[in-house]
């Protein structure tokens, strides 16, 4: 999950490295961006709801000092995906996507690789109106 510069604004948005995106495996791909998507719908809630809330200025929302796990960062699959996209999500590691890293065997000295920079901050962030919508939907359910 990234923040993707457009114009004169930023989006949230997946980018995937280029061995998964070679990979022949369409489940296993699909997979691993429904994960990286999960990720996403839930910084986009905490942003939300803090924003709306009153709980962080202006929708700031740091993760960085959290003490989160992987897995405690992403939302409800079923309250996002459909059905059978919900009922495969996988976690980090699953082995459901092991064909990536086999596929990609060997493609390293093709590629010039670079580990994900951790911890920049990405200034304001769009959130497309459907997913406000959407989490808002989610939010009042549960009051």
């Amino acid at each position: 999950m990234t923040a993707l510069r457009q114009a004169d604004g930023a989006w949230f948005g997946v980018q995937i490295p280029a061995p998964t995106a070679l990979c022949t495996d369409h489940a296993a791909v699909r997979a691993l961006l429904v994960h990286e998507f999960a990720h996403w719908f839930y910084i986009a809630t905490r942003a939300m709801n803090g924003s709306e809330s009153g709980d962080n200025e202006a929708g700031t929302l740091d993760l960085r000092n959290e003490g989160l796990a992987e897995s405690d960062t992403q939302i409800n699959a079923h309250d996002w995906f459909g059905e059978e996209d919900a009922r495969r999500f996988i976690q980090h590691g699953d082995a459901a996507t092991l064909s990536i890293s086999s596929q990609a065997a060997g493609l390293e000295q093709q590629f010039y690789v670079v580990s994900p920079r951790m911890g920049d901050t990405a200034g304001a962030i769009d959130i497309a109106d459907d997913v406000k919508a959407h989490i808002r939907s989610l939010r009042n359910r549960r009051v």
